[in-house]
């Protein structure tokens, strides 16, 4: 029998990558956490107080910008823009209001699962219920937290999550703290009876052991899958994939290690001064005054021969550190689209803007498509929880630009309707895209207020 905290070895493969990604994605802090992860010791830098201290510099000089968080936030804003066009029956449509266990309504669990599949390409949505009975409820997994997988013939029959739990424990006398403690909840086809059941795996003297074992139903009946949907970057089967900013997150890191060099280099040069002498004596190498650098400071000698001097950087690793650094942001500019700097606007051809808009937005397109059936698995496997029959209809936008259209170009359309150039309708559908009309809004909703203003 395997481990219940031993990794599918895809999810050991992949680890490390979707680690990655997500620590690009929070940022800085949790960046400069991980220390020599991601920003190497130098020579200087031993396990002496001072190499210590030296490397403690060196990191917090070092500057990580944001650039996989500006992509992922900016990305899911595009998709987000427009509201999910959904029809359900009314009673799906309630429960969807409120579908997670916190609470949330299926918008924000759907911009959830987008910043985890943009981010590290995997995530997981469990349909549960409480024990005491009730309306179903949506937990999201991230892909770190789904250790272990198994299918037999394309059937799910085993999945394994990782849970953190809060609990109190004795510290000293008369006092109680929380800590958290790792748990496992193994989600699996029961070999027998061919039902699926749950079984919560907890730590005892140091080996996790099956705590508990729960065999959920529905309407009274036992149910004969396991009700857990993977979602990916470009599929919904529990096989992983390579993370869609896995490139960019690397680009990313390697910039941030130029920045340490040449933050290291700047502090070098432009504080810490060296001085030079020749000529002195002794006693006079030891004077104070000839000790420090400094606009009030003057060397002394009674040789008329001696030479004073600093030593001044010059050279072109600055400019090569500088250069590197700009390479690698104009890198991830190309990765990341136009969210991580903005392009000036030039004349070009509507093909040429249609090959670019399609290069830049077909990864997106296809992850967009695979959030939107996963979530309509999702949503019909709920219905069935719920006793719903009626169909489920999930649009995600695919419209992702908010490039508004000239006060012109308007004029242009509604002038060519009052000419008779196109029809009325066509002018509508074309303001309608302009998205000068609110959500929704129909063409004979708008004859019918037009009609309204000239009673």
């Amino acid at each position: 029998m395997i481990d219940i905290d031993n990794p599918h070895p895809e999810h050991t493969i992949r680890l490390a990558e979707w680690d990655k990604c997500k620590d690009c994605y929070i940022g800085e802090g949790a960046i400069k956490e991980k220390t020599t992860k991601y920003l190497p010791k130098l020579e200087r830098h031993d396990d002496t107080t001072e190499g210590k201290a030296r490397y403690a510099d060196y990191l917090s000089r070092a500057t990580f910008f944001g650039v996989v968080s500006t992509v992922v936030t900016g990305r899911v804003g595009q998709v987000m823009r427009i509201p999910l066009q959904t029809e359900f029956a009314p009673l799906l449509q309630e429960w969807s209001a409120t579908l997670m266990r916190d609470k949330s309504s299926l918008t924000e669990l759907t911009k959830r699962v987008l910043t985890e599949v943009i981010t590290t390409g995997r995530v997981g949505l469990f349909l549960d219920r409480p024990e005491t009975g009730g309306d179903p409820y949506v937990v999201l997994y991230k892909a770190q937290d789904i250790t272990n997988w198994e299918t037999v013939d394309d059937r799910l029959v085993r999945v394994v999550l990782k849970e953190n739990t809060i609990a109190l424990r004795e510290r000293g006398e008369d006092k109680m703290v929380q800590v958290i403690e790792p748990r496992y909840r193994e989600l699996r086809i029961n070999p027998e009876n061919g039902l699926y059941e749950v079984a919560i795996h907890v730590l005892k003297n140091g080996k996790y052991v099956e705590a508990e074992i729960l065999e959920p139903r529905n309407s009274g009946q036992g149910i004969d899958y396991i009700p857990f949907q993977f979602i990916n970057a470009d599929s919904t089967s529990p096989d992983t994939s390579k993370p869609p900013l896995l490139d960019l997150a690397n680009l990313n890191l390697a910039h941030y290690r130029n920045s340490a060099d040449y933050e290291q280099l700047l502090h070098r040069v432009g504080v810490a001064a060296t001085f030079y002498s020749a000529g002195i004596t002794e006693d006079e190498s030891n004077e104070p005054n000839n000790l420090s650098v400094g606009p009030d400071v003057r060397w002394v000698s009674s040789n008329p021969n001696a030479k004073f001097g600093i030593l001044e950087f010059s050279g072109s690793s600055a400019t090569a550190m500088e250069t590197a650094m700009l390479e690698k942001m104009q890198m991830m500019a190309t990765i990341g689209g136009q969210l991580v700097q903005r392009h000036r606007k030039q004349v070009e051809t509507a093909e040429t803007a249609r090959l670019r808009s399609a290069s830049e937005n077909s990864q997106l397109d296809t992850m967009v498509n695979t959030v939107e059936i996963g979530l309509l698995q999702l949503l019909t496997m709920s219905a069935k929880w719920l006793n719903v029959s009626e169909g489920i209809t999930l649009l995600m936008n695919r419209d992702y630009l908010d490039d508004r259209w000239s006060p012109e170009e308007l004029k242009a359309v509604n002038e060519a309707e009052m000419l008779g150039i196109i029809s009325k309708e066509t002018g509508f559908q074309m303001r309608k895209k302009m998205e000068v009309y609110s959500e929704g809004w129909s063409f004979e909703e708008e004859s019918a207020l037009l009609s309204n203003q000239g009673v």
